[in-house]
């Protein structure tokens, strides 16, 4: 990916954190994600989107099941992700 690019999307609102989230609870459901606290769902939804978009998560549903929405972490998705908690953790 684009250096540019992955700045823009991890530029925005919340992309950092939801990332993150997914890299740590690896298999969550969307609504889990987004309701984990209680503002910033519909950016929170957004985000996710972008990420996904951008190569860093990817989503699955259980067959038939499209409420069962889950998403994981690329491979890409978890170079970033571990690369942002270190950083986390050096603080």
């Amino acid at each position: 990916m684009c250096v540019s690019k992955l700045w823009d999307v991890l530029g925005r609102k919340y992309a950092i954190e939801v990332l993150i989230h997914i890299y740590k609870h690896p298999g969550e459901m969307q609504k889990t994600i987004i309701e984990y606290v209680n503002f910033g769902r519909s950016s929170r939804l957004e985000r996710i989107e972008d990420l996904k978009n951008a190569g860093l998560i990817n989503e699955s549903s259980s067959g038939g099941n499209w409420t069962a929405i889950t998403y994981h972490v690329t491979k890409e998705g978890e170079r970033v992700a571990k690369g942002l908690c270190s950083i986390e953790d050096q603080e």
